[in-house]
């Protein structure tokens, strides 16, 4: 799967998640497949963190890519890698 057909599925997880959250009338429903998406979202985020790395990328840009410091990516990601 390309990056770009990751991003798709991913927006129209996003819209779905919505329109589920505006319909359900249980919120420990909604919340549960909110949480499912961000675990999700935080894979394909750590899988493009590590390729990036790997490829040598510092974590500055890694950083201003995510909007946050060269520290806090290191810190939440590098000793993961």
């Amino acid at each position: 799967m390309t990056n770009d057909e990751r991003l798709t599925r991913a927006h129209q997880q996003i819209d779905a998640l919505v329109d589920g959250l505006q319909r359900d009338a249980d919120p420990l429903n909604a919340l549960s497949s909110a949480r499912q998406l961000l675990e999700e979202i935080d894979l394909d985020i750590f899988s493009a963190v590590r390729m990036a790395h790997r490829d040598g990328w510092t974590w500055a840009d890694i950083g201003q890519c995510l909007g946050t410091s060269r520290q806090a990516v290191q810190q939440r990601f590098g000793m993961r890698l």
